[in-house]
């Protein structure tokens, strides 16, 4: 066997950081439901740090005067501004020679060895689908006004950050008598009263199974549940969508949130807590924002935009390659005085 002297490793891996992150970008996100809703959309931005300015301006009704007589005159606004550091979440993985060697690989009826380049596509498929993960987890805890990261811990709490007190209905679904549909105009009527300028065409609200399942079998709502139900089995469609039930009930949408998630150590924790829901408005103008900011990376510098960057570094004697993701988004409900928790 000819031993190759002036063997140049890096001949065999032609990968470089803004290659491996423009193709792991290209990837699909099989996973988040409010991506899919396109809730909290995404913006690039170049910064680590968002400037979110508020302001008590509003809109209002100006009052008519005379043709030809004096103008109202526009008060200015008062304003002030909030600023959000952008978290990041990265992440490492390896390619070692074991992943490649003596693996064989089933394509087109054929059985081949394994290559790098296919043991790179799985490695960045799989690190995409964390990081995928992780951003849905953002964005639904945006949603609850609390940021929280894969240790558990709080990364930001947007009622505490624009000071103010979270609007909470107690839905009473264990009372026979209450009136659900004064509940729901309730939580409309809270957040409409409090756009100050803002605009929103409905509202919706994320629940667990258990408030759904109280919502639908209460006796003032049960009946238009079980229509809605025969609706769509006529119509040959099914009541439960990949993530959960839907319905509306007193112009307010109700989406079932059945899915948990894995923390870093491990453990399930649900995506909604048991018996509760978080409600919002839709339609608003840009209440919702997802801002992805560059990463920790002096080639990334001043370029932020994208979901998650890659880089990579030979490690020595030819042990392999070692891959880093990252990926900092910061999903924020900009005007958290319209969230409004509701419970069972």
């Amino acid at each position: 066997m000819k031993i190759m002297e002036d063997f140049n490793l890096e001949a065999v891996w032609s990968f470089t950081a803004r290659h491996l992150t423009q193709t792991v970008n290209q990837i699909p996100n099989v996973w988040g439901y409010l991506g899919e809703l396109n809730y909290a959309p995404g913006e690039g931005v170049d910064t680590t740090v968002v400037e979110i300015a508020r302001t008590s301006e509003g809109v209002r009704v100006l009052p008519a005067v005379t043709r030809g007589g004096p103008a109202s005159t526009k008060k200015g606004p008062k304003e002030d501004a909030i600023y959000i550091e952008i978290p990041s979440f990265p992440q490492t993985h390896t390619i070692t020679p074991g992943d490649v060697q003596d693996w064989l690989k089933k394509a087109n009826r054929e059985i081949n060895p394994v290559t790098l380049e296919q043991s790179l596509a799985d490695r960045l498929e799989s690190l995409r689908k964390d990081h995928d993960y992780t951003l849905e987890y953002q964005r639904v805890g945006s949603a609850k006004g609390k940021l929280i990261d894969g240790a558990g811990n709080e990364l930001l709490d947007l009622f505490e950050a624009f000071g103010v007190v979270q609007k909470t209905v107690d839905f009473a679904l264990d009372d026979p008598t209450t009136n659900v549909r004064a509940k729901c105009n309730e939580v409309k009527a809270y957040q409409r009263a409090n756009l100050q300028g803002e605009t929103m065409s409905g509202a919706e609200m994320l629940v667990d199974s258990g408030f759904f399942d109280a919502f639908v079998e209460h006796p003032n709502v049960e009946k238009y549940w079980l229509n809605h139900v025969e609706a769509l089995a006529l119509a040959h469609m099914d009541a439960k969508g990949p993530y959960g039930r839907e319905f509306t009930f007193g112009g307010l949408h109700l989406r079932e949130y059945d899915a948990s998630v894995n923390l870093y150590d491990g453990s399930a924790v649900p995506m909604i807590g048991a018996d509760q829901g978080h409600a919002f408005p839709v339609g608003t103008q840009d209440a919702w924002q997802t801002y992805f900011g560059p990463p920790h990376d002096i080639r990334f510098a001043n370029a932020g935009g994208l979901e998650i960057y890659m880089s990579q570094e030979m490690l020595k004697h030819g042990a392999g390659v070692e891959l880093k993701s990252e990926s900092c988004p910061l999903a924020v409900f900009r005007r958290p005085n319209l969230l409004v928790g509701v419970t069972a």
